[in-house]
């Protein structure tokens, strides 16, 4: 079973973690993110496992290159950044584009497939996600959890005349049902919809492309432990409850969180647990 990891950008809302770090080495309780992600999918029965290298992409695949799994490989997807209008730093073709761009260099997604994005640690059951989604024959399924009261969060709003209608808005989580925690199955045949040689994201152009030609898409609430890292508040709360139920010590936290985060960027970030 194969996964890809979607690699976030350069954000300014992360900007002094980001700024010389890619995002998925950010390091939560001294290690980081993604290998949190590849230590959770070795661990579920992914055997193959893609990814695109992002911004300092270097520096993680120098980093991927020293990860070893007996029964699960690593390979690396380049492609070309570009600054956007927010000043971030981006895949050029959209997150939908790197799906297509492995298909076509040989790492042949010839069966159904995971997508998890790079910047939240995860856990979560994936054989019964798969099995749901090769029970509906669904194209594509989008699995969603409980919200979580200390962060922001993508809801999932769903058409009340035509059932496959899937939308996307972001709101609080307090005004939120389900997360759309950006984890998805796909089938391979999605990758017809997908255009060569064009910017299309996966929730902007692709969902919404599939729900517009009725195709057959769907959402499930799985049962889920997630940690997104969008803000530093959420660096903050991270940070903070793997030191509380990992044993380490809440004061290596804090140390940390000071030598990465600016004072001045800590004022808003008291979270209490």
């Amino acid at each position: 079973m194969k996964a890809i990891i979607l690699t976030s950008d350069k954000a300014n809302r992360l900007h002094s973690l980001t700024e010389k770090t890619p995002l998925p080495m950010i390091k939560i309780a001294g290690k980081p993110i993604i290998r949190y992600l590849t230590d959770f999918l070795s661990k579920n029965g992914i055997n193959h496992v893609i990814y695109n290298p992002g911004y300092l992409g270097n520096l993680l695949d120098n980093y991927m290159n020293q990860l070893s799994y007996p029964s699960m490989s690593i390979h690396s997807l380049s492609c070309a950044l570009k600054e956007n209008d927010n000043n971030c730093v981006e895949n050029i073709f959209g997150s939908a584009q790197i799906l297509l761009s492995a298909n076509n260099h040989g790492l042949l997604l010839d069966d159904d497939f995971l997508v998890i994005p790079s910047d939240s640690i995860l856990n979560f059951d994936i054989k019964e996600a798969m099995r749901k989604h090769h029970a509906s024959g669904a194209l594509c399924t989008l699995i969603t959890t409980d919200c979580s009261p200390q962060q922001s969060n993508l809801s999932i709003l769903l058409d009340s005349e035509k059932n496959n209608r899937i939308h996307l808005q972001k709101e609080t989580a307090a005004n939120s049902d389900l997360i759309h925690t950006q984890v998805y199955i796909f089938n391979p045949e999605v990758l017809k919809f997908i255009p060569e040689n064009t910017f299309y994201d996966i929730d902007k152009d692709l969902i919404p492309k599939l729900s517009l030609l009725s195709q057959k898409i769907q959402y499930i609430k799985i049962p889920m432990q997630r940690h997104s890292l969008k803000t530093l508040q959420d660096y903050w709360y991270i940070n903070h409850f793997f030191a509380k139920h990992s044993g380490v010590p809440s004061i290596t936290a804090q140390a940390e969180f000071n030598k990465v985060v600016p004072l001045r960027s800590q004022q808003n970030c008291s979270v209490l647990l």
